[in-house]
């Protein structure tokens, strides 16, 4: 399982969020929600 953190918000999270989903990798982003899992990828993203 590969970990990734990521700011919260701000240019940084816009490129990484761009990056990841021209990837292929599907986050469903929800409020206040720190760790998320990618679907159909072994990826978690920490904001």
């Amino acid at each position: 399982m590969l970990r990734i953190a990521v700011q919260s918000k701000g240019r940084l999270y816009d490129e990484t969020m761009l990056l990841l989903e021209e990837a292929g990798i599907k986050l469903n982003r929800g409020k206040r929600i720190l760790l998320l899992s990618a679907k159909g990828f072994p990826v978690e993203v920490l904001f």
